[in-house]
């Protein structure tokens, strides 16, 4: 992904352009979609016939432009996302710790970031997903990319967690959750954006909407309420 997104994708022939159509063949509520040939995607290279058509990443007009009032959930550019973030921090040193419903510094926010829809997308091409799907797939007959198995911070904690329907609610799948969040595109634009964020802001942790900071925590630096 990074190779991809640091310019690797010019000597692949990978296209990044503002194509409203393309994302209206998704859906109408569609902003960033990408598409590659179903050549390149389903058969090795060594049955390609003919040469496949470039896969493309296409974006449209509220992409740039945030459409909603509420700025968590419009799309912003990563450096205003940043400056919000530090805002908060600036007010209140424990922002990090604060409720989420409080603070616009948590991952629903960094998900709706520019740059954590291109490595979403980034993650759909089957250059990216090609060495995950060999590991998790690695007996498929056909070349097998990432998936939309869910969106958003919150959905995509619990996919991980084995929660993804009723019956895993009571009694979660772990191991089955650990390769759907592999699988889950989304799941790889937000981790990467919040490791960057985290950094940049110098902090620990940022809060998942609905979900103590401890259940997630990889420091004994946060720990359970007593």
């Amino acid at each position: 992904m990074a190779r991809v997104a640091d310019g690797f994708h010019t000597e692949n022939r990978f296209r990044i352009e503002c194509r409203s159509d393309l994302c209206l063949m998704s859906g109408d509520d569609t902003i960033a979609a990408t598409q590659e040939s179903m050549i390149r995607m389903v058969l090795p290279p060594q049955l390609w016939l003919q040469r496949p058509g470039d896969p493309v990443m296409a974006f449209r007009g509220p992409f740039f432009k945030p459409t909603t009032w509420l700025s968590t959930l419009s799309v912003e550019s990563t450096e205003k996302r940043l400056q919000q973030f530090r805002k908060v921090l600036h007010d209140n040193p424990d922002a990090e710790h604060l409720d989420t419903k409080d603070t616009i510094l948590n991952m629903r926010s960094v998900g709706n970031t520019r740059s954590q829809i291109i490595l979403h997308e980034l993650a759909h091409t089957a250059h990216v997903s090609k060495p995950v799907m060999e590991i998790l797939k690695p007996n498929a007959m056909t070349e097998s990319i990432t998936l939309d198995h869910a969106y958003e911070a919150n959905s995509c904690f619990w996919t991980a967690q084995g929660v993804f329907d009723s019956k895993t609610r009571k009694v979660p799948d772990p191991l089955a959750g650990a390769k759907l969040a592999a699988e889950n595109a989304e799941s790889w634009g937000l981790v990467a954006m919040g490791i960057y964020m985290s950094s940049r802001l110098q902090i620990q942790q940022i809060p998942i909407p609905g979900v103590p900071n401890y259940a997630w925590a990889h420091t004994d630096k946060v720990k359970k309420p007593v």
